[in-house]
């Protein structure tokens, strides 16, 4: 599990439209893959590669890219 600094912006990952792409890219996913992966439409994909992705995307950004697996009722 590694992380890639770049991404952390005031503790969050993958918040600006510019992070949201690094995190992509880092991933190696086409906006395709990205939209499959994270379970939004290629447009919204779209979306927050210009305005930025919303907090509940960040997370879900930050959960892949240290390797978290879904959370599961204990």
């Amino acid at each position: 599990m590694g992380h890639h600094p770049n991404l952390i912006a005031k503790g969050e990952y993958a918040r600006t439209a510019a992070d949201f792409a690094a995190f992509i890219a880092l991933k190696g996913w086409t906006k395709a893959g990205a939209a499959r992966e994270l379970g939004l439409s290629r447009n919204t994909v779209d979306k927050y590669l210009i305005e930025g992705a919303p907090t509940h995307i960040g997370l879900a950004c930050a959960a892949l890219a240290f390797g978290l697996p879904a959370w599961k009722q204990p």
